[in-house]
């Protein structure tokens, strides 16, 4: 079984090319602001294969203590440490 990795701010820069690279070894949660280009590369990742959750959202600065996750009955716990 494959282990699951967490990519924010995937569409793009560093976030898109650790997706590329670990496509392979791992199953990917993608989260990025920009749905457009983020479902994007979640659609070209899973036509080479890849098994891949993209989430549209924005990961927010800490100060404001949202989360991505905030409303989301599935997230377990609630924990943000």
């Amino acid at each position: 079984m494959k282990p699951v990795l967490l990519i924010t701010g995937a569409a793009h820069g560093l976030g898109r090319a650790l997706a590329l690279g670990a496509a392979r070894d791992y199953k990917l949660a993608l989260l990025d602001r920009e749905r457009v280009a983020g479902e994007q590369l979640a659609d070209a990742l899973r036509r080479d294969g890849a098994e891949v959750l993209f989430v549209h959202a924005d990961v927010p600065s800490r100060r404001t203590g949202a989360t991505p996750w905030s409303g989301y009955s599935g997230a377990g716990n609630g924990s943000t440490s």
